[in-house]
C-alpha cells in the first residue's frame, strides 16, 4: 500500500493505493494531517485519486471525515477526483458524499512527487 504525493502550484494531489482499513488508515492520517497545514499555507487545494483503493472500512471513512474537518479548519478545497467502485459504495452507505465532492478526473502526473510506502 502506498500514498503518492505529488505538488504543483495550484494543488497537492494523493494518489491513494491499496487499502485503506483498520490496519493501514493511521498511518494513512499522519502524513495526510499533517500536509493540511502546508497546503493551507500555500494557498493549494487538495485532489484525491482514490481508484486504487481497493477495500475500505469504517476507518477509512473516519479519515475522510477528518481529512474533511482539517479542510475546513484550514480553509482548504478538497475533492475526490476519481475512486474505485468500493469507495464509491462506502461513501454512500455512510452518506459522506453529502460532504465530499466526487469528480470523474484522474490524478495529474507532474509537478515533485513524494511517495510513502506504509506496511
Amino acid at each position: 500500500m502506498s500514498i503518492k504525493i505529488e505538488n504543483d502550484e495550484e494543488k497537492t494531489s494523493l494518489c491513494i493505493d491499496g487499502e485503506l482499513t483498520i490496519y493501514t488508515a493511521q498511518e494513512y492520517a499522519q502524513s495526510i494531517i499533517a500536509s493540511f497545514a502546508d497546503i493551507a499555507t500555500a494557498n493549494k487545494n487538495l485532489e484525491l485519486d482514490m481508484t486504487d483503493v481497493d477495500e475500505i472500512d469504517t476507518s477509512g471513512l473516519q479519515l475522510l471525515a477528518a481529512m474533511e474537518k482539517e479542510r475546513v479548519a484550514n480553509g482548504c478545497k478538497m475533492k475526490i477526483t476519481s475512486a474505485s467502485e468500493v469507495v464509491n459504495e462506502a461513501l454512500e452507505t455512510s452518506q459522506l458524499l453529502t460532504n465530499l465532492s466526487l469528480a470523474n478526473e484522474g490524478c495529474e502526473k507532474r509537478g515533485s512527487v513524494h511517495q510513502e510506502n506504509v506496511q
